[in-house]
């Protein structure tokens, strides 16, 4: 059900689950989990430890802009769009800028 709801594909998100994974996942997989699992902050930086990813930062624009739209339970179509409104170097969803 997770992974439909992030729209990873199957064979990445059993990748990305692994325990054996052969790469580290990328950071907006790793938040686009934690968003279909309805997970806090707190919790999305949890997994984002357990991937060896950097956690949300609020003084990162994107970072903070993410928290809010966890803490505000935005789903991750709003957030993408919080974060193309300010112009934010990070998308949920177009794999070619950072994250």
């Amino acid at each position: 059900e997770i992974q439909i709801k992030t729209n990873i594909t199957k064979s990445l998100f059993y990748e990305i689950i692994s325990p054996a994974k052969k790469r580290t996942p990328q950071k907006y997989q790793i938040i686009l989990i934690g968003l279909a699992m309805g997970a806090t902050v707190e919790e999305v930086n949890e997994l984002l430890k357990l991937a060896k990813l950097k956690e949300l930062y609020a003084k990162n624009k994107a970072d903070a802009i993410i928290i809010f739209g966890i803490e505000n339970k935005m789903s991750d179509t709003e957030i993408e769009e919080l974060l193309i409104q300010s112009g934010a170097d990070f998308s949920l969803f177009d794999r070619k800028k950072k994250g």
